[in-house]
């Protein structure tokens, strides 16, 4: 799928090294979500944590500039193993907006999420339905661009590990990518924000001017 093989289209950003790069990531593979438990709870799977882990030894040829993340403990972990498979001493740094940038209200939008399939969430946002507790879709990704960008820095790869439920809506807003249950947004699955002298790219379209 388009959205794998990261270090393969890393390889094929013109003038990388002068380039500010920033991969936004959906967390590696987690435990089934059960009905009637919150969703969050989920972990990685043993396979998850070892293909976080394969990512991470195969980016060794970027430095990075950081891994964040959203504060659910599946996508900490998962950039837990990223840096050890990349053999670098640092810590993931949590931050709520890669967990809730589309959200404007979590406690209402909790109770949206306990009463229905996060699945069919997704579905019907990205469709223009009002959800309780989110924003809109466009500010939604106005916010994740520009928190992306505050922490990109030139010469050096940035990692955000976040959820389908923020990369899917950041698709459909910068790029006009449709979603729906037969095409749904992979884990380890990757979006590549590239910002240089030429413009502010996402998957190599440039975006300058397009809502940011």
């Amino acid at each position: 799928m388009e959205y794998l093989n990261l270090v393969d289209r890393l390889q094929t950003i013109p003038n990388i090294a002068k380039s500010a790069v920033g991969v936004m990531l959906r967390h590696a593979d987690r435990e089934p979500i059960v009905a009637g438990k919150d969703a969050h709870l989920a972990q990685l799977t043993d396979a998850g944590r070892a293909s976080a882990h394969r990512l991470g030894r195969e980016l060794q040829l970027y430095p990075l500039a950081g891994v964040y993340s959203s504060v659910i403990e599946r996508c900490v972990d998962t950039g837990k193993h990223l840096l050890a498979g990349a053999e670098i001493d640092d810590v993931v740094i949590p931050d709520a907006t890669l967990s809730s940038g589309y959200i404007e209200n979590w406690e209402i939008a909790k109770i949206e999420f306990a009463r229905r399939d996060p699945s069919r969430i997704i579905l019907d946002y990205l469709s223009g339905e009002q959800i309780s507790g989110f924003g809109s879709i466009a500010d939604g990704s106005r916010r994740m661009l520009q928190f992306m960008r505050e922490r990109m820095e030139v010469g050096k790869l940035s990692l955000f590990v976040t959820h389908d439920a923020l990369a899917m809506p950041f698709m459909q807003h910068f790029l006009g990518e449709q979603f729906s249950e037969e095409k749904w947004f992979p884990v380890l699955g990757a979006i590549i924000v590239t910002a240089n002298a030429s413009g502010v790219f996402v998957n190599g379209r440039c975006i300058d001017g397009e809502g940011q």
